[in-house]
This record gives C-alpha cells, structure tokens and sequence, in this order.
C-alpha cells in the first residue's frame, strides 16, 4: 500500500441510503491488475476507518480515460506539476502493455 499524496473522494448513492467519504492523510491506496481488468484499494485508518475497493474491467477502464480525455479540452487546464505525474503516469501503463 502506497500513502495517498492527494485527496481521494467517493460517494455512493443508494435509494435509500447516501455513503460519502475521503481519504487523505494517512489513508493508503494500492492498484494492481488483476484477471480482466484494474482492481484499485483505498484504506483510510485512524478514528473513522474505512476501505473502499473498485473492479473496472479494461473496457471500462479505457472508456473511462478517453472520457476524461474528452472533458480535459473542456476543463480548465491542468497545472504543471500534475500534468507532468500524469503524462509520466500514463507513459507507464504504456510500456507495461508491450
């Protein structure tokens, strides 16, 4: 498990119920593939513990990067420093696919 740097939100909405969180601080993440697709962990420790974990299947994965592709034209830019994490990010995940 690797600290989370940044801020993580999640928020999950049933009919009857609304689940809202963040992890920060000393929360931890760790992000792996696994079978067909990314699985990502999310712990938050302390007084209000809390995990949260996601499955996307490579598909979604990758429609959910072209989206953000999309909306990032639209957005306001991204600042320097993030920009650069991102770009190197995804400059990763390219070499691991060969």
């Amino acid at each position: 498990m690797k600290p989370i740097e940044d801020r993580v939100e999640i928020s999950i909405d049933f009919p009857d119920k609304f689940y809202r969180g963040a992890f920060e601080g000393e929360s931890r993440y760790d992000a792996r593939a696994e079978g067909d697709g990314l699985v990502m962990h999310f712990e938050r420790g302390g007084d209000e513990k809390r995990s949260v974990s996601v499955h996307l299947h490579h598909n979604v994965l990758a429609g959910l990067l072209i989206a953000w592709a999309e909306s990032l034209t639209e957005a306001s830019p991204v600042d320097t420093r993030h920009a650069t994490d991102i770009r190197s990010a995804l400059r990763a995940v390219e070499k691991a696919l060969g």
